[in-house]
């Protein structure tokens, strides 16, 4: 597991494993090579529905809508996001490799 907390304060522990996945990173494929923004917007929920536990997916969203006046704002959410990831690299050489 890897412990992370983000610039804005979101605090997480992630399973590097899960990281690794096929199919987690044929959606960071999606995301960088995607049709349409709406192909990369499900690629980035399904990879949050994969690293994430219910639970810790409603943390995250309350973390970002708390900082915007009640509003998980679809930018914000993904730069938080993004931002968990690069996290997760820094800290797993497992996910470096």
């Amino acid at each position: 597991m890897i412990s992370i907390t983000t610039k804005s304060g979101f605090k997480a522990e992630i399973n590097e494993d899960k990281l690794q996945d096929f199919r987690f990173l044929t959606y960071m494929v999606k995301v960088v090579k995607g049709a349409d923004d709406f192909e990369k917007l499900d690629a980035y929920m399904s990879m949050m529905n994969m690293i994430f536990s219910k639970n810790q997916k409603n943390d995250f969203m309350d973390h970002i809508a708390a900082l915007n006046d009640g509003i998980a704002d679809t930018e914000k959410v993904i730069a938080e996001f993004n931002d968990i990831i690069e996290k997760c690299k820094e800290s797993s050489n497992k996910v470096k490799n």
